[in-house]
């Protein structure tokens, strides 16, 4: 197909709505719960920094903190 025909054919062709259903956020989030019961949430501290450089000049220390 040449070029022209191409885009004539997707041009012919009806565009297709959204299915009205309920979006859900999260397909997995039932599975991820049941995967690891009774597991209270932990923080790692490894004593890490982010560095952060490349700012804005407008943007001070202060606003960072």
């Amino acid at each position: 197909l040449d070029l022209k025909r191409s885009i004539s054919l997707v041009m012919e062709q009806p565009m297709q709505k959204a299915p009205e259903t309920a979006w859900q956020h999260d397909m997995f989030m039932n599975q991820a719960a049941a995967a690891y019961p009774g597991q209270p949430a932990r923080s790692i501290e490894t004593g890490t920094m982010l560095y952060i450089s490349n700012l804005d000049y407008g943007v001070s220390n202060e606003d960072i903190k």
